[in-house]
């Protein structure tokens, strides 16, 4: 028997073809990498923005545009209601997962906005679709679809914090530039720290 993971994905592969997939998939993941070395430069700001818009329909395309036409328009609005099924852990899961890359893309693109215009984006991108599943009659809208690709949104955020940080840090200390600290000088350029010299006089 195929697991509910497998199952998932298998389900994604029939609606968008695979090679498709694979293609985007690694466009991606050498976008991200890419991005994330020239992060804050013009080029990197211009390669997250041609990958956010090419991820997004990528993602229109799997949860709106492949979808079948179901009979009637289908929602769900109670909160967490999808906690309540085994079944549903793994797609909750997934679409954690799949907006991460928006949350990482929009990061680098809106590289000076704050933490949380940022994640609006995530959330306004995934309510878009949830509107659309309903209005086009292509899936299934449900407010538990929104929280997760928001939090997957809000995880994409942090990641670029993260290594942001951790790369000015290592910037800042390993700087082949960085001049070491021998402590202040006065007007006439004399040494004003508390050295050997002065402490013998």
């Amino acid at each position: 028997m195929k697991s509910d993971l497998s199952l998932y994905l298998e389900s994604i592969k029939n609606r968008f073809p695979a090679t498709v997939i694979e293609g985007l998939s690694i466009i991606l993941i050498m976008g991200l990498l890419l991005i994330i070395v020239f992060k804050g430069r013009h080029s990197g700001r211009v390669m997250a923005l041609f990958l956010l818009a090419l991820y997004t329909c990528v993602l229109l395309s799997s949860t709106v545009v492949f979808r079948v036409v179901e009979d009637a328009r289908t929602f769900e609005l109670t909160p967490f209601w999808s906690y309540s099924r085994k079944d549903l852990i793994v797609q909750n899961l997934m679409n954690v997962l799949a907006f991460v890359p928006v949350g990482i893309l929009s990061s680098c693109v809106f590289n000076r906005a704050k933490w949380w215009q940022v994640l609006l984006i995530g959330f306004g991108l995934s309510l878009s679709i949830e509107v659309l599943q309903y209005v086009l009659r292509r899936g299934f809208a449900e407010f538990d679809d929104v929280f997760h690709n928001t939090l997957g949104c809000f995880i994409g955020i942090v990641i670029v914090g993260v290594i942001s940080t951790l790369w000015k840090f290592s910037s800042d200390v390993f700087s082949p530039h960085r001049k070491p600290d021998y402590g202040d000088t006065s007007e006439n350029g004399r040494y004003n720290g508390d050295s050997t010299s002065e402490r013998l006089s």
